[in-house]
């Protein structure tokens, strides 16, 4: 019986990339700006993008070339359905995926949808406070956004993976108290002068410790989503506002390090200094635009 099957990787050399951080920050214009095209623009919330495009015209002198127009999922049943029957293709018309305003997808739309579904199979004559319980979240809930978030990110690793083009997820960045000392389960106090993404992930809802600042994270509902994702993911960056002498620039500042905020870079690391500098998807993986 076998046990087991070789995968064929082939010659695909795709890569799932992320990037978040602040609203208003730079991070789709300079997406939409860097990635190799075409690009097929899927977005998790509304919004129009057509200021961006005009924003690269105006400072590059060219037209950003989409494979589509623009779609918009508010439902994780569409959008699987959609990514499933793209990969079915022998041949994409595109370069790039970008899934833009993945945090809004899960925290509002696929949020929502749960919520409804948890209230509508509740016994009515139970509840008394009808709108506070009908956008109550049942710790269920944070099981089910995990899963289905985890099922389209699967999806999404599968065109760099298994097609070997770029994938780009975009979503918010949120803050939360890094901590200094941690009162172990054993009752030892234990020190994490510079703690890590997983040390944070482990201690977020341990009691008894003290702050020493921020850390930065996706803005994702959940612990368990946040655990489990940054496995799939090739390279994970986080985005800032850059200023040169006081003023603002573009495009903004990425770092893929792992220290004030989560981060991840995958293989051969910069030949010089760190995995810092500009979100510019051209130079970050040295490719020009329209090649795999």
């Amino acid at each position: 019986m076998e046990l087991f099957k070789t995968i064929n990787m082939g010659t695909a050399r795709g890569r799932f990339v992320q990037f978040y951080g602040p609203t208003a920050s730079g991070k789709t214009t300079s997406v939409l700006a860097s990635a190799p095209e075409p690009i097929n623009y899927l977005a998790g919330e509304f919004r129009d993008i057509q200021p961006a495009l005009d924003a690269i015209e105006q400072t590059e002198g060219r037209q950003v070339v989409l494979y589509d127009a623009p779609k918009y999922f508010d439902d994780p049943r569409n959008m699987r359905e959609y990514l499933v029957g793209e990969l079915s293709k022998d041949e994409l018309g595109y370069n790039s995926l970008i899934f833009d305003g993945s945090s809004q997808f899960m925290n509002g739309s696929v949020g929502e949808l749960l919520e409804t579904e948890y209230y509508d199979t509740r016994e009515q004559d139970k509840i008394k406070r009808k709108l506070a319980e009908e956008t109550a979240r049942d710790p269920k809930i944070y099981g089910s956004l995990a899963s289905e978030m985890i099922r389209i990110f699967n999806l999404l690793s599968k065109f760099s993976g298994q097609k070997g083009i770029m994938v780009v997820v975009i979503a918010l960045s949120k803050s939360i108290q890094s901590t200094k000392k941690v009162l172990e389960m054993t009752g030892v106090s234990k020190k994490l002068d510079n703690p890590k993404f997983w040390d944070i992930m482990r201690i977020m809802n341990v009691e008894n410790a003290s702050d020493i600042g921020q850390y930065n994270l996706p803005n994702y509902d959940g612990n368990k989503f946040l655990e489990l994702y940054p496995g799939l993911m090739d390279y994970i960056g986080y985005v800032e506002r850059r200023y040169e002498n006081g003023k603002l620039v573009f495009p903004p500042r990425v770092s893929f390090e792992s220290d004030e905020h989560l981060g991840k870079w995958t293989g051969k690391r910069p030949t010089r200094g760190r995995p810092v500098g500009t979100l510019d998807l051209r130079k970050i993986f040295k490719q020009k635009g329209g090649e795999k």
